[in-house]
């Protein structure tokens, strides 16, 4: 019950115009973004990816207000990541849960994995994304975790 109000806060509480986010531009973002993750590349990220204010939604409730703010707790997230001998993501499977195309509900699963080759964690995440068109660009404005980002 808690991620649904969570969820729920969430998709009202961004800011929504209503452009087209057609499945091929979220699929496309979602693309770009997971390459950049593995990449761990705060810049493309926090540049083009990430919206402003950014909600992050883990064991507590983050809000980066600033392209700065997000790309700070992107550089502390690679870092430790790094730290842990992480070397990239594969993705599992990307759905889109819902779409008004102004604003988007998807669920990605995933696998960490080490640089040794080994699974990071948990073998199957998941992470809940709100996405929002900003200029007609589908961008995330909300990350739903369900285990620590550096784990």
């Amino acid at each position: 019950m808690r991620f649904f109000s969570l969820l729920a806060f969430a998709l009202f509480s961004c800011l929504c115009s209503a452009q087209d986010l057609s499945q091929d531009k979220i699929d496309a973002m979602m693309q770009k973004y997971s390459d950049a993750w593995s990449d761990a590349d705060a810049t493309l990220i926090s540049n083009s990816i990430y919206s402003t204010p950014f909600s992050v939604y883990t064991d507590h409730k983050t809000v980066l207000n600033t392209k700065d703010e997000v790309y700070q707790w992107l550089i502390n997230a690679f870092k430790q990541l790094e730290e842990n001998k992480y070397s990239h993501s594969k993705v599992i499977e990307v759905t889109t849960l819902e779409n008004d195309q102004s604003k988007a509900i998807i669920k990605m699963s995933f696998t960490r994995y080490l640089k040794s080759g080994a699974v990071m964690g948990a073998k199957e995440r998941h992470a809940y994304y709100i996405i929002t068109a900003v200029d007609g660009k589908p961008m995330i404005s909300a990350l739903l975790g369900f285990t620590p980002i550096s784990e």
